[in-house]
């Protein structure tokens, strides 16, 4: 539920107790002003009338506890999205911690009465744990909150009641999926999108757009389930939603529309629609342009994630002339855009520059640009390394290849080396980064045998064979292309003397190659 519709249930609770020139009134103008700052993207500004907000509830709680205690839950509820958006992680928690432990004191005055503020909170809370990288609290958080909402829903079964219900198990299924157990978060977020779909149906106040987002999401559950077919297609209707809202309301949603279109543009690439995930990216950028045009302070954040989508987009469709002119505007985007808020966007200059080094044409720019992205990913990986550690990896691997190419392949080889480990620490907290350890483990004895270092490089690729054996344990149909990659490597590493077990390892690979072309698209 966004700020704007919390701000609305408040006030409602509120209404009827403040009298003209009434101190709750002033709290509540500030509540207001903060909120609007930091819709418009003025998030320090935000933060500064924020924090005067909390200071002026606070006085007001202090002589008058059950009256002014709600507006002093929200005023530091809001506050900690603001510090989150900010990526000041430290102060947005004990707030937001601070808030859920106020509406626990007001449930006790009335149960069922502020029931659902508690759980509101504990989903605001579960989060700001999110953001910050701790996913097992963040777990256990979400499971409170999804408790309490069958409570409420149960004792009452208005629309408001499924609408918190369907809020608490959409931020578990995040949770679960954040720990690596992707069944269960499949679960939660199929639950979420039949209480979104109901509640769109009854007419319910903004559950057109929830709907969307919660099909959005559930859509990237059945992507990594191997439901690649009914991912994208509960994504375009998702994408039908958002255009209808935009078509209706374009003043409010025409945004929610471009980042649907690039939502949609990912999965459709993930499936190697690439035609229609170039064409979904194009009008993202389009959709962005136009807005950005209007107000670009609040549009460029935007503007610059799909110029990157469609950068990736335009390399896998082969325009790599193309794809270079989109990425390259989309770093100047944001390196303008880390000017001004670092913490914000940093992790969105980091991946258009981690683009950059992979389309580079020349050794230097590839050197310079893998080195940029690996430095960025490391000063993110300090603030948050649960959330950014994957992306590291994946860095540190594109930088092994620029060095290789450069032909300083003892660094190209310690580069690779850091990166497997940290793509097995990845894949330790979560089995569905199994598949990228193993490309890690592919490319890494490519290296060292170029190296020399053959024993070893035989032991990588024999390690990337079972990872991709066992991983098609689960989908038979899946991994054919990469299996039969890594077995051609294996045989490429084999010495001479094993001929025999050379040839059958190459017959294997051809076996998979034909059954590909007949089977898959």
């Amino acid at each position: 539920m966004g700020v704007d519709r919390l701000q609305r249930s408040w006030r409602w609770l509120l209404t009827g107790r403040a009298v003209p020139r009434d101190p709750l009134r002033q709290a509540i103008a500030a509540i207001d002003d903060a909120v609007h700052l930091g819709r418009v993207g003025r998030l320090e500004d935000a933060v500064e009338v924020g924090a005067e907000a909390i200071r002026r509830t606070r006085e007001l709680a202090a002589a008058d506890r059950r009256r002014y205690l709600p507006a002093l839950q929200l005023a530091l509820r809001n506050q900690g999205v603001y510090l989150t958006e900010l990526r000041r992680h430290d102060e947005s928690i004990p707030l937001t911690q601070e808030a859920v432990d106020l509406a626990r004191s007001m449930v006790t005055w009335d149960r069922y009465r502020y029931l659902p503020e508690l759980t509101l909170s504990l989903a605001y809370f579960t989060n700001r744990l999110l953001a910050a990288g701790d996913t097992h609290r963040a777990l256990e958080v979400s499971a409170e909150a999804v408790d309490l909402a069958r409570d409420v829903a149960g004792h009452d079964d208005r629309s408001a009641a499924q609408d918190g219900l369907a809020a608490a198990l959409g931020n578990r299924a995040i949770s679960l999926a954040a720990v690596g157990r992707p069944d269960e978060a499949l679960v939660a977020s199929a639950e979420t999108v039949e209480l979104r779909r109901k509640l769109a149906e009854s007419g319910h106040d903004g559950a057109t757009l929830e709907l969307a987002q919660a099909m959005h999401n559930h859509a990237n559950r059945l992507h990594v389930a191997g439901r690649t077919a009914e991912s994208v297609t509960l994504s375009a209707q998702a994408v039908a939603l958002c255009r209808g809202l935009a078509t209706d309301h374009p003043g409010t949603h025409r945004h929610r529309l471009a980042q649907a279109l690039h939502s949609h543009s990912v999965l459709l690439s993930r499936q190697d629609r690439d035609a229609e995930a170039l064409a979904a990216a194009e009008e993202s950028v389009t959709c962005w342009r136009a807005l950005a045009a209007e107000a670009p302070g609040r549009h460029s954040a935007g503007l610059a994630q799909a110029l990157a989508g469609l950068g990736s987009r335009l390399r896998w469709a082969g325009r790599l002339g193309d794809a270079r002119t989109a990425t390259e505007e989309a770093v100047d985007l944001y390196r303008t855009l880390v000017a001004t808020n670092r913490a914000r966007h940093l992790g969105g200059l980091a991946q258009a520059v981690h683009q950059r080094a992979a389309l580079a044409e020349e050794v230097p720019t590839h050197l310079a640009a893998s080195r940029e992205a690996v430095d960025l990913r490391r000063e993110l990986v300090a603030g948050n390394r649960a959330r950014h550690l994957p992306d590291l990896a994946d860095s540190l691997r594109e930088r092994a290849g620029a060095l290789a190419d450069a032909g300083r392949l003892d660094e190209a080889v310690r580069a690779d080396e850091e990166a497997v480990d940290l793509h097995r620490e990845c894949a330790a907290a979560d089995p569905a980064r199994t598949e990228t350890l193993a490309r890690a483990l592919l490319g890494q004895a490519g290296r060292l045998g170029q190296a020399g270092r053959s024993g070893e490089a035989l032991a990588a690729a024999v390690e990337s064979v079972e990872l991709i054996e066992g991983l098609r344990e689960a989908g038979p149909g899946r991994y054919r292309q990469l299996l039969a990659a890594a077995l051609d490597r294996q045989a490429d590493l084999l010495p001479k003397r094993r001929q025999g077990e050379q040839a059958r390892l190459r017959r294997r690979a051809t076996v998979l190659r034909k059954a590909r072309s007949r089977s898959e698209p």
